[in-house]
């Protein structure tokens, strides 16, 4: 059975009614009235064809089912070890947290920094504030400080560069296999489960459904505090 068809805003068509909310293009900046959306259909902007929003049902809960999913991930692959080698006999295995302390350790000061901000750091605070805004979300207590946690997360999803580190860590094991025996640790499986539940997340959410409802939520609690604090007025 084939969705329905993509719907296309346009500010000027014929009987359109004033908009309360509206929504700008990313890709030309172009702004419309949003409009009533089916399920499973997506609006495009009528000037450059560039995607504005759709309408899916469930986003909000399956983002944060996988964003708990790569939390749990989150935790073995700092913990385990990444890779093991034997050379001549001689076991060796790191795990990230520890290949991070050794860089320190050289006077790496920079690449240390780095991996840590890029690989730990960036990814837990990425995936903790989700979780967060989303729970709060579905528990429709969003106020001002959800809305601020969830701007911050738009500013770290550019900072936690996992598939570059991934590639790093495969190009560094190639090299390696001529001197060494090579084995893959817990830690790596565990990091290519996190990887893969952070991409289908992404691929799931809807970050204006989030916007939507984070919007609405506080202007609810805003009108029910303005409306408590009139009946105390009235009962004083």
């Amino acid at each position: 059975m084939s969705s329905p068809a993509p719907e296309s805003l346009n500010s000027e068509s014929e009987g359109a009614q004033p908009a309360e909310r509206w929504i700008a293009c990313h890709e030309c900046d172009a702004v419309f009235p949003m409009i009533a959306m089916k399920h499973r259909q997506d609006a495009y902007c009528p000037r450059c064809g560039g995607h504005l929003f759709a309408h899916r049902e469930g986003t909000i809960q399956r983002s944060l089912a996988l964003a708990i999913a790569a939390f749990c991930f989150f935790i073995p692959t700092v913990s385990l070890p990444l890779i093991q080698l034997d050379v001549l006999g001689l076991n060796s295995s790191v795990t990230l947290i520890e290949a991070v302390i050794e860089l320190v350790q050289e006077q790496y000061w920079w690449t240390a920094f780095l991996v840590a901000a890029c690989s730990i750091v960036v990814p837990f605070l990425e995936i903790s504030l989700l979780i967060f805004v989303l729970g709060i979300a579905l528990l429709e207590r969003a106020g001002t400080l959800t809305i601020m946690l969830f701007r911050w997360w738009h500013v770290l999803r550019g900072w936690g560069m996992l598939e570059v580190y991934l590639i790093g860590i495969l190009v560094a094991m190639v090299k390696l296999l001529d001197m060494a025996s090579v084995t893959l640790g817990f830690g790596l499986y565990a990091f290519v489960g996190m990887l893969l539940m952070l991409l289908t997340m992404m691929l799931s959410l809807d970050p204006h459904e989030v916007w939507e409802q984070l919007d609405t939520q506080k202007t609810r609690r805003r009108s029910s505090n303005e409306d408590v604090a009139f009946v105390k007025e009235a009962g004083e």
